[in-house]
């Protein structure tokens, strides 16, 4: 899986299945993957926990749409130089340039990620 994907707006969502704000977060980054998916939004969740089992789970729970990877195979925190703090939104261009990171637990959160979003597709 390539994050970022190669000619999408793309958004990586570092998280874990321990995070309390992820709960609230995953499912407004859900709505916002299925309204603009077909518009060019790529969206991933890039979970910090090493269990498969308990990752799909997690997601299916709070109603996560959009694809999942786990950290422990592709270590995209290391790559992008982030703490293991979760939540952390990366949003990406079409050309693959950093545009915005957000911390997915401010009050903010949903009307941020959205601006970006929108600017960039």
């Amino acid at each position: 899986m390539d994050v970022p994907a190669p000619g999408r707006v793309t958004v990586a969502y570092f998280w874990s299945t321990s995070c309390v704000p992820c709960k609230k977060s995953m499912p407004k980054i859900s709505k916002l993957y299925g309204a603009q998916k077909s518009a060019g939004l790529s969206v991933i969740g890039i979970a910090l926990d090493e269990s498969p089992t308990k990752v799909a789970q997690f997601a299916q729970a709070v109603g996560a749409s959009f694809p999942m990877a786990l950290n422990s195979a592709s270590q995209l925190f290391a790559r992008f130089r982030l703490s293991n703090k979760v939540p952390q939104t990366l949003v990406f261009d079409r050309s693959a340039t950093l545009r915005m990171y957000i911390n997915a637990s401010s009050p903010d959160y949903e009307a941020k990620l959205e601006t970006a979003i929108n600017g960039l597709l």
